[in-house]
């Protein structure tokens, strides 16, 4: 089982609202994780040493909480793609919900695309303000989920999932996000006709493909891509 995180080189012209020194260079970082943890439970302090690959367990034997990443640091450049291969249940899925921040850190640092403080700073995204990001989630970031369920709104038609995500990148013309929207319907080789259906009447590898589409309709910087083509038909 693989875990891709997938990094797409496009460039866009948005007003940025933090401050960003982004480095084209291939060999420029772009994100950075340094010792991200994330513990289920009320943690007793100890949970991070008393578990992992030398005890064979994800437990603490002193509070029962569930360590499902234990201090992780990678490093992803531009242009790169990086595979994280493990076992079912090792953290995967929760390592990259973390990095999109659906999951909060229990401890750690994430610092993304150059984005520095006042002072000039690496900034850690974790601390910034709510507003900030949604930001960098809605413009910078797009993830893909192994359950489509959790990256569609099924209240929404499939264009309107695509145009849900253009929309947070923050175009407004209806005709443009309408042509975008069929742009990248048409990319997974949907039928247009199709476009203003809802998800419940695709089938689970359809809905897989609409979400695809969704995902990339921003044009990320960072692609996070959970086991994206197991449930394609």
């Amino acid at each position: 089982l693989m875990k891709c995180i997938w990094m797409m080189g496009f460039i866009f012209s948005v007003v940025i609202p933090i401050t960003v020194t982004p480095d084209w260079r291939d060999n420029a970082m772009l994100l950075e994780l340094r010792n991200i943890s994330k513990i289920f439970g009320a943690s007793c302090g100890e949970c991070l040493s008393l578990t992992g690959e030398d005890t064979k367990s994800a437990i603490c034997p002193q509070c029962d909480s569930i360590v499902a990443v234990n201090d992780v640091s990678l490093e992803v450049k531009q242009r790169e793609i990086l595979g994280v291969v493990g076992e079912s249940g090792s953290g995967k899925s929760t390592l990259l919900q973390l990095i999109y921040q659906d999951l909060p850190v229990s401890s750690g640092e994430i610092f993304f695309n150059g984005i520095t403080r006042k002072d000039g700073k690496q900034q850690n995204i974790l601390n910034l303000p709510p507003a900030k990001t949604s930001w960098i989630r809605n413009h910078e970031m797009s993830m893909i989920y192994q359950n489509p369920h959790l990256g569609l709104n099924f209240n929404f038609s499939a264009g309107g999932n695509i145009a849900e995500k253009i929309l947070g990148a923050e175009e407004r013309r209806y005709e443009v996000i309408r042509e975008k929207a069929l742009y990248y319907f048409g990319k997974i080789e949907m039928p247009v006709s199709r476009i203003d259906d809802y998800p419940e009447h695709f089938s689970g590898g359809q809905q897989q493909r609409i979400q695809i589409a969704k995902a990339l309709s921003s044009s990320p910087r960072l692609l996070l891509l959970d086991e994206p083509t197991t449930g394609l038909d």
